[in-house]
């Protein structure tokens, strides 16, 4: 598959396994399968707060994200962003979201007495604002209208909508919390395994 036979609503999402060291060569090994081209004469760049982007191309986008022993990466052919964690129960999951909820939002968490439920929803709602932060290419506490105004009304559907932005909770990998961020009204998604 190249990049243009991506439609409009494509988001791919490609997980493998993390290894230290090896995102770089995983990074272009999936890239390079879009952009026909080999995997070492991709150039990349990246904006003032680290996000990448490929030089020479404002039509494919990518980012990547990983957490524990899984990578993943998002393709599509609008921005996007992509965040994956690892669910633990022995992260201070409350001192996180003091930090990143606004006040309504932690209000409505803080209502969620059952602890699997109330860690799910941590990590929904923290996965969201990670994606989100990413596709826009900012550091996590940027003063920034979108961040602000991200809200998740019914943790039992925890997809979202900040003004362009589209932010999708998905379960597709056992035992972690992804959500994408895209500008995609209602993003089609396709998931594949790649093997490093």
């Amino acid at each position: 598959m190249t990049w243009e036979q991506l439609s409009p609503s494509d988001i791919h999402l490609w997980t493998c396994k993390y290894l230290k060291g090896q995102v770089d060569a995983l990074k272009r090994k999936v890239l390079s399968n879009y952009l026909k081209e080999p995997p070492q004469s991709l150039e990349f760049d990246e904006n003032e707060n680290g996000k990448p982007y490929l030089k020479n191309q404002n039509k494919f986008f990518f980012n990547l994200s990983h957490s524990a022993d899984t990578l993943m990466i998002a393709i599509s052919n609008a921005e996007v962003g992509v965040d994956i964690e690892k669910l633990s129960a022995t992260r201070n999951i409350e001192s996180i979201a003091n930090k990143i909820m606004s006040v309504d939002q932690y209000s409505r968490f803080d209502r969620i007495e059952d602890p699997a439920s109330r860690l799910n929803a941590f990590y929904q709602y923290w996965t969201g604002f990670e994606a989100l932060v990413k596709a826009l290419g900012l550091t996590q506490f940027a003063d920034h209208p979108s961040l602000k105004r991200y809200f998740i009304d019914d943790f039992k559907n925890p997809d979202a909508y900040v003004y362009e932005w589209t932010i999708t909770n998905l379960k597709f990998v056992e035992g972690y919390s992804v959500s994408v961020a895209s500008q995609l009204k209602a993003p089609n998604f396709s998931t594949y395994k790649l093997l490093a």
